[in-house]
């Protein structure tokens, strides 16, 4: 197991919410790491999703409805979010029969 620490430069400019810049700044650090064939697996969860449109929403972008997609092209590989069409509700609920600690 390998753990790496990722130091980013998160400071939003000019029109670029906080998280759009934190976004950002990870997806751009992370992507230098991922080769031809790799997986990244990420755990955005239906609230997420939720909150992204309405983020955009409230961003009066032109894409207002746009959601995260549960494949994408990323870096030399692929992103998933596996995890998009389940709620935090079941996670936690899932975690507790479970005896794992969230957080």
């Amino acid at each position: 197991m390998i753990f790496m620490v990722l130091r980013v430069n998160a400071v939003a400019s000019q029109g670029e919410s906080p998280e759009e810049a934190a976004r950002n700044a990870r997806y751009t650090a992370l992507k230098s790491l991922i080769g031809n064939n790799d997986v990244l697996l990420v755990a955005p969860t239906q609230d997420d999703q939720l909150e992204t449109v309405c983020c955009n929403c409230s961003w009066q972008r032109p894409a207002c409805l746009s959601a995260m997609p549960e494949i994408t092209a990323f870096g030399l590989g692929m992103m998933l979010r596996p995890l998009l069409n389940v709620s935090k509700l079941a996670i936690d609920d899932y975690a507790r029969v479970q005896c794992i600690k969230l957080g």
